[in-house]
């Protein structure tokens, strides 16, 4: 199974991520078996919270299936 990657929503190629400074990245989620990685940008994030008060924690019910699409 091919894994997929995005950072701030838009999706990319794995050695992007080689580039990103830690000190840049807010939050990274990891979907089961490695199957999607997600990086979001403490600007992009800040951004969100902005336009629709998102809370900075959120709960992922068990179950869901990512998609790369």
């Amino acid at each position: 199974m091919d894994a997929c990657y995005f950072v701030d929503d838009i999706r990319v190629e794995p050695g992007m991520f080689d580039g990103l400074l830690p000190e840049l990245i807010e939050r990274v989620e990891m979907y089961k078996d490695g199957a999607m990685i997600r990086v979001y940008t403490k600007r992009y994030v800040a951004a969100l919270i902005n336009k629709s008060g998102l809370q900075k924690l959120s709960y992922m019910p068990i179950g869901l299936r990512p998609s790369c699409h």
